[in-house]
């Protein structure tokens, strides 16, 4: 029997969430048991158009979950559905409307990062809001009839917060398209460089940890060291990161590129890929950039590298330690740069993450019944 399943969440933008949801709902088109629909707050951002033909999107005209509570009962009571799977900040908008409608449908909340760490993130701005974004998951956590962590150090994180919800959680890893990543890294890289070649992307924030690259590759260049970095994304913290760099004297070797429609041409051509992300749910890009065959330096922050590492030739260094991310990044200069290929951890990558696994499991998640 063939289940209706809503998809909900805040936009279409560049970010892992909504990538990850764009491949599940292209690769559940031909679903025997899935009706899937998109319900978005704004129907905007680079992922529009990579949505499938046929596929029926609604639109809710805000993507704040709170402003759009009244307008995605009136969706749900409409579409009657069997199942409504969301992710980030509508996790909370789904859960707020199953309280108040009497929970006709089966709620998946898929949690966007490791929760411990992003409360100590919200910690940084008061003790309020810390206390708000802990209800906001005891919320979650507490009427979501099924919990999807992106690794098991996220659930085994969120039900340390949680102990009831043992039963609700489930790992479902992030994908890869392979098919496609190869079809993007094909194309040609417009960005050269000189040196080390090192990419490193994400979203503008105080959670990436751009700042702490930059203060690495600062000791990079007073070392005398040859290096080009390109750093992919947008977000709040981009002024702030290029005054850093200008600070720095890192005008002639970083460069902020913005959001890239094809940041994996780059990527391929790396020597190396760095994420220094003070806290993840699961690096795509970290993901993605193992199944190319690049090697990557990466922090040892909570999150999902050190499983992703039994898999992929990752160096970790210390998190939030500049001058340990400095150090990785010397010892790949001082042996000879890091581009050789590593085609026995692309594969093992490609056959654990590719789409097509990881969207079988979403599968049997929502055809469950109950």
């Amino acid at each position: 029997m063939q289940r209706k399943v809503l998809f909900v969440l805040p936009t279409l933008s560049g970010g892992g969430a909504e990538r990850v949801m764009v491949h599940l709902l292209n690769a559940m088109t031909t679903a025997r048991c899935l009706t899937p629909i998109l319900v978005v707050g704004v129907k905007r951002g680079v992922f529009v158009n990579r949505l499938p033909e046929n596929l029926k999107v609604v639109e809710l005209g805000s993507e704040r979950a709170r402003t759009v509570l009244w307008r995605l009962h009136q969706v749900i009571k409409k579409e009657k559905p069997d199942v409504v799977l969301s992710t980030l900040g509508m996790n909370v908008a789904v859960c707020a409307v199953s309280m108040f409608s009497g929970g006709k449908f089966r709620v998946v909340s898929r949690l966007g990062n490791t929760v411990s760490a992003y409360l100590r993130d919200a910690g940084r701005k008061g003790v309020l809001p810390k206390a708000f974004e802990y209800l906001k998951s005891y919320m979650v956590a507490k009427i979501s009839d099924a919990i999807i962590c992106q690794s098991q150090f996220m659930m085994d994180d969120f039900v340390h917060a949680f102990p009831s919800v043992m039963e609700k959680c489930r790992v479902i890893y992030n994908p890869v398209n392979c098919r496609e990543l190869d079809r993007l890294a094909s194309e040609d890289c417009e960005l050269k460089g000189t040196g080390l070649y090192i990419v490193s992307t994400g979203r503008m924030s105080y959670q990436k940890g751009h700042d702490i690259l930059l203060d690495a590759l600062s000791v990079l260049r007073a070392d005398q060291y040859r290096f080009t970095c390109h750093i992919f994304g947008e977000g709040e913290a981009l002024p702030s990161l290029e005054e850093r760099s200008r600070r720095h004297g890192l005008e002639n070797f970083v460069s902020f590129p913005g959001f890239f429609p094809n940041p994996y041409a780059c990527m391929k051509r790396a020597d190396v890929f760095v994420s220094a992300s003070r806290y993840e749910g699961f690096a795509n890009a970290i993901l993605e950039a193992a199944a190319l065959g690049v090697k990557i330096v990466a922090s040892d922050c909570p999150g999902a590298n050190r499983e992703i590492k039994e898999l992929a030739r990752i160096r970790l260094f210390e998190n939030e330690n500049p001058a340990d991310l400095c150090r990785a990044l010397k010892e790949i200069i001082d042996n000879g740069g890091g581009r050789a290929a590593a085609p026995a951890s692309s594969e093992k990558i490609r056959s654990r993450f590719d789409i097509s696994k990881i969207a079988r499991e979403y599968e049997k998640c929502l055809c469950e019944p109950g």
